[in-house]
């Protein structure tokens, strides 16, 4: 689970992602800002108060909002986080074909209950196999991973420390672009 918190997460981070469709299709509690939808334009997502909200920005502790969000159809696999305040920064990139999905977990001082007591500020950007929490639900919406016996998949996952306070365009094997 690529996480992140303080002392790097802050209101000033901005994450930089590939063109994608973001949908958000379960409410983890009761203060969740993000409104259920089955598809929206990455950074937009329709909040519950009906207006849009930027994802791509962090906001503050103070939010208490506790959200998953979930990134597809998006034709490259890469991500950046960056400080906006340092530029100190962190890109993960992988292949699409493995993982098509990524589950974008924000939890701003919500979920006030078990777990969480209201007082984590972390947020987890997860390429994953499957548009599903479980492996049931992943069986019965058709996005569990098969694969044919005594095969087997290998992929790599490349992570970046950088810095820069310029968007991150695109993640190649040759390093970032900005």
């Amino acid at each position: 689970h690529p996480a992140f918190g303080w002392p790097f997460l802050n209101e000033s981070c901005i994450i930089d992602f590939p063109a994608a469709t973001v949908s958000v299709e379960n409410t983890l509690d009761h203060t969740g800002r993000l409104a259920l939808s089955p598809s929206s334009r990455w950074p937009q997502v329709l909040g519950r108060e009906g207006k849009d909200v930027d994802i791509s920005r962090i906001p503050p502790p103070s939010a208490q909002c506790h959200d998953l969000a979930v990134m597809q159809e998006f034709k490259e696999g890469w991500y950046a986080i960056r400080s906006g305040e340092s530029g100190v920064g962190f890109a993960l990139s992988w292949d699409v074909e493995v993982f098509p999905y990524v589950w974008f977990w924000q939890n701003y001082r919500g979920s006030p209950d078990y777990p969480w007591w209201g007082g984590e500020y972390v947020i987890a950007l997860e390429p994953v196999t499957s548009r599903a929490l479980s492996f049931g639900d992943a069986v019965k919406n058709g996005t569990a991973l098969t694969m044919p016996g005594r095969k087997r998949i290998q992929t790599e996952l490349t992570a970046w420390a950088f810095e820069s306070k310029t968007p991150v365009t695109k993640i190649t094997s040759a390093g970032l672009e900005f």
